[in-house]
């Protein structure tokens, strides 16, 4: 069973310089309800989604929260009272990649544990210190358009986003390399602005 808030930044963002996070954060069931009231309330009172004003609100935030977390979001929060880990998961846009969002979190709530996934494709980052894969077990994202087709898709192994490349073109792909090079054929062919691009998750604090 969960509780979802989807929220509405109304907020203009030049993409290429915002990275996509997702949190899962593990705790007991006291906090995590306090940081999700808190947020919430932040929200309502104040009208935004600003991270570094709900970082203050919790008092998890050391100096200025405007150099802590610059032009940082929330997009979404959900309490997860599932068995047998009850978690809260959050969804941001933060400008220039991970903020000091996650840190100041953890460095004020002991208690806590938090994984994150990290998504900048237009810069080609893509992190994770879920090493284990307990929540974000997807170690590749394979972006696509060929023709009219376009797609995203997470894959755990490397032969599973090759699959992904082979379904597309019917080119039996052996490694990535062979992917890459077929972008660039695809490149230097006038007019075509077709693509595959496979990324790997690097493991990161």
């Amino acid at each position: 069973m969960s509780s979802q808030s989807k929220i509405q930044t109304n907020i203009t963002m030049d993409t290429a310089r915002y990275a996509s996070l997702s949190y899962v954060i593990e705790g007991p069931q006291m906090i995590l309800g306090y940081i999700n009231g808190v947020i919430n309330k932040y929200m309502q009172n104040n009208g935004n989604t600003w991270l570094g004003g709900m970082l203050y609100d919790l008092g998890a935030v050391k100096g200025d929260p405007q150099v802590v977390c610059p032009r940082s979001y929330l997009n979404s929060i959900e309490v997860d009272m599932s068995e047998p880990q009850i978690t809260l998961r959050l969804e941001t846009e933060e400008m220039y990649g991970k903020s000091e969002f996650m840190h100041c979190l953890a460095e004020e709530f002991k208690d806590i544990k938090i994984y994150y996934r990290e998504v900048m494709r237009e810069c080609g980052i893509l992190k994770t210190n879920d090493e284990e894969g307990k929540y974000f077990p997807e170690r590749y994202r394979v972006d696509y358009k060929l023709g009219d087709k376009t797609g995203t898709e997470y894959v755990k192994t490397e032969d599973e986003a090759l699959d992904i490349a082979y379904k597309l073109t019917d080119i039996a792909f052996s490694e990535l390399l062979e992917v890459d090079c077929w972008n660039n054929d695809q490149e230097y062919d006038k007019g075509n602005d077709d693509y595959i691009y496979i990324n790997e998750f690097l493991i990161s604090d």
